[in-house]
């Protein structure tokens, strides 16, 4: 089962389903959908060359879910493009994420990483709550009232510590 059945099979395992008496919205969805399993089956394909081990793939839905995640966590782009691809590429997207310590209390916000490491739009800005909030960055144990208006993340940004900057200028210089 190769070509059309296989593509065919992977577009109705995830589709958008939309009831409308519109033509012109089903079309673009089933486009969607298309995209979006050539897509996997193109990453599927890279991962196998890099190496990657079939665990440490993502599936079509995971994959779905991310790209989905992607698309609604980044602006606009303006400026010039970056260097490297969007949220990186095979290397960092291949690796299954660890999954993250949910407490009790509340879930915080964490933007994409195709989001958080361009170097468009990130600006300090001060928050008006009672009490500093923790540094996010895992080496700085301080607190702050800056808060970056694009990621939304605390990061420390006075006269003796530049964590603000450092961070996100960190994922350029690796």
């Amino acid at each position: 089962m190769l070509g059309v059945d296989k593509h065919d099979q992977l577009v109705s395992y995830y589709r958008v389903y939309m009831k409308s008496q519109k033509w012109t919205l089903r079309m673009i969805t089933h486009a969607f959908d298309m995209a979006v399993a050539n897509s996997w089956l193109e990453y599927k394909q890279d991962a196998e060359n890099m190496g990657i081990s079939k665990k440490d793939q993502k599936d079509l839905l995971h994959f779905k879910t991310t790209l989905a995640e992607e698309l609604v966590m980044s602006r606009k782009k303006r400026g010039r493009p970056t260097s490297s691809p969007s949220s990186s590429t095979i290397s960092a997207e291949c690796r299954s994420p660890t999954p993250a310590k949910t407490s009790s209390k509340s879930l915080e916000f964490r933007p994409t990483e195709g989001v958080s490491k361009d170097l468009f739009g990130h600006f300090p800005a001060y928050d008006d709550k009672k009490e500093a909030t923790r540094c996010k960055n895992k080496k700085c144990t301080g607190k702050t009232r800056v808060v970056c208006n694009k990621c939304k993340i605390n990061l420390c940004f006075t006269p003796k510590k530049i964590v603000f900057m450092i961070s996100i200028l960190s994922s350029f210089t690796k």
